[in-house]
């Protein structure tokens, strides 16, 4: 199905698997933290950005599986997608509603709502049998690449956010 878009997956892989070990590293800025809050913003913020790295690792593999049907990558991508709209739904609610975890006007749209708009364009894109082969393909690729850099978005804001607090340790409320 994703004959002549090798490079793409080639790509962003990589690229995917690359920022999860820097997220990773960036995890380990939190060690002064307030244990509730550290938890908390690891449910909201960091995990949900890891998982959509690894969505992007995950649907560029099965892309470059060889030897599997159309209907086969369309199945598997698709769960892979309704997977990530079932995960990331809780959070973009949990976002919208709770003010008080929040820190930024930003946080809800890039950590909640832009998330599940994007997978729910994959989960369409590639379930919809209808439609046309290499729009399927275009709007995945599209999909895993908006959330490659929505991922490396958020890394960064987590980072941004935590490095100045890292010196400060919070005490339990």
């Amino acid at each position: 199905m994703f004959q002549g878009w090798e490079n793409v997956y080639y790509l962003m892989g990589p690229a995917a698997a690359g920022l999860i070990g820097l997220m990773f590293i960036g995890v380990t800025l939190t060690n002064n933290f307030n244990a509730e809050k550290a938890e908390r913003g690891q449910r909201l913020f960091i995990t949900p950005t890891v998982m959509q790295l690894a969505i992007t690792v995950l649907v560029s593999s099965l892309a470059l599986a060889p030897k599997l049907s159309p209907e086969a990558h369309r199945r598997a991508v698709g769960a892979v997608g309704a997977w990530g709209l079932i995960y990331t739904t809780p959070s973009a609610l949990k976002l919208t509603r709770e003010r008080e975890v929040v820190s930024h006007w930003s946080d809800m749209w890039f950590y909640g709502l832009v998330p599940v708009a994007i997978y729910l364009v994959l989960t369409l894109a590639i379930t919809v049998w209808t439609l046309p082969q290499d729009v399927a393909c275009r709007l995945t690729a599209l999909s895993l690449l908006a959330l490659l850099m929505l991922s490396g978005r958020n890394a960064w804001d987590f980072v941004a956010w935590i490095a100045p607090r890292r010196n400060k340790p919070e005490t339990s409320a």
